[in-house]
């Protein structure tokens, strides 16, 4: 295997946690609103679900990324 092998790999594993941990953070801030729906607080609930969109959006750039490499 040459370095330059390696180091692809060693990218698409790095961009790979990465994108699970950008999911992990989106699944965990969907329960967040959900609580918050509960509780019936609409601004930590809007906040929350904003959060999880734009973590899913980078999960979504970080696997479109490891595709492409």
């Amino acid at each position: 295997m040459s370095v330059q092998q390696s180091r692809s790999m060693m990218k698409s594993k790095y961009l790979l946690i990465l994108e699970l941990i950008w999911i992990s953070v989106g699944i965990l801030c969907l329960a967040a609103a959900v609580k918050f729906i509960v509780k019936a607080d609409i601004p930590k609930t809007l906040i929350s679900f904003l959060m999880a969109l734009v973590s899913f959006t980078f999960a979504w750039i970080r696997h479109n990324q490891r595709k492409k490499g």
